[in-house]
């Protein structure tokens, strides 16, 4: 098995498409913000990612969707124990 953490997309990938077309990207991540305010936040700052990282934060599971629900205008990206990598 490989070391490297392996990605899941569940949709067209919005940074993606933005990397190809050369476009700058500014990522943020969260390992104690419990609330959906800190995605409202960060798409009005401009950021294009929200990293919601739980292996190294003790934000709950629950805590952590309802921050994606709110994810709607930047890409949301969810660190879990395992090492897998989600993007929504």
């Amino acid at each position: 098995m490989s070391d490297q953490p392996r990605t899941v997309r569940h949709n067209e990938s919005k940074v993606l498409e933005r990397l190809a077309r050369g476009e700058p990207l500014l990522s943020l991540g969260i390992r104690n913000a419990r609330t959906a305010e800190i995605i409202r936040i960060a798409s009005t700052a401009g950021f294009s990612i929200v990293w919601i990282d739980l292996e190294h934060s003790s934000i709950s599971i629950d805590c952590a969707v309802q921050n994606i629900q709110h994810g709607y205008a930047v890409t949301t990206m969810l660190r879990y124990h395992t090492g897998v990598i989600y993007e929504v």
